[in-house]
């Protein structure tokens, strides 16, 4: 019981760590990774997109997330980056980012 507590809060201490957000490449080991994945099927850990997960009770103050821990030297583009850096009061509708031609 106190092992499987244990295990627990090393995952969270991981994700508190990272600011609520872990990548694949960023979990130590195996183990940790399937305790990761446990914790997606019972609804603590938001899977954001295929090797980025995200802690549910460490909401981010925002409405901007960490857009490099989900695709990796993007740009914000305008209107986003004028939210972001709270330039407008506008919200944008969606976020737009830029990334090199040769990615997908």
């Amino acid at each position: 019981m106190y092992e499987k507590l244990n295990e627990k809060m090393d995952v969270k201490s991981l994700f508190i760590k990272n600011k609520g957000y872990v990548r694949r490449d960023e979990i130590p080991d195996r183990t940790t990774y399937y305790q990761v994945l446990k914790m997606v099927k019972s609804g603590a850990v938001e899977r954001i997109k295929p090797g980025v997960y995200h802690y549910s009770s460490h909401s981010p103050d925002y409405v901007m997330i960490d857009i490099d821990k989900i695709v990796h030297n993007a740009v914000l583009c305008l209107y986003s980056a004028w939210f972001f850096y709270e330039l407008t009061v506008q919200i944008p509708q969606s976020f737009n980012l830029a990334i090199e031609k040769s990615r997908k």
